[in-house]
């Protein structure tokens, strides 16, 4: 199943309500895409495609909307966190972790095995404000 954003997940529900007075020809023929722009856009991210490639999302959609066979899954939030470069020797990575002591929050670098206790960013942009020569921006799932 192909992973998709959560609107084109909300838009492909509707779908399955707003659009039943459209028939396949008007599928086929990209009239169904007019209203729907994350739908558009999922289209559009494949590029220029062939007659055979363009029938085959199309074909996606239509077993997805119309057949009730489920061709697309909403991708998991994804998150930002700082991790070392390298793994020590038992194989664990030290993570960014924000700490507080007596009202001051400071940052300290920490070995854990997994990133959960990491503090997390929503963008890169913001995770990679905190990296350094020996730390890098890693996305994980939250």
């Amino acid at each position: 199943m192909e992973q998709v954003s959560k609107g084109m997940m909300k838009e492909l529900e509707h779908a399955k309500l707003d659009f039943l007075p459209y028939n396949l020809s008007d599928v086929l023929f990209s009239q169904f895409y007019k209203n729907t722009p994350e739908i558009s856009k999922w289209y559009a991210s494949h590029g220029l495609l062939s007659f055979a490639e363009i029938t085959e999302l199309q074909l996606e959609l239509i077993k997805h909307i119309w057949l009730n066979d489920p061709q697309f899954e909403e991708e998991k939030p994804k998150k930002y966190v700082v991790q070392s470069k390298e793994a020590d020797t038992g194989g664990d990575f030290r993570y960014l972790i924000f700490q507080e002591a007596y009202g001051v929050t400071y940052t300290v670098n920490e070995y854990v095995n997994n990133f959960y206790k990491a503090e997390k960013f929503d963008t890169r942009e913001e995770a990679e404000k905190w990296t350094n020569p020996l730390m890098e921006v890693v996305e994980v799932e939250e």
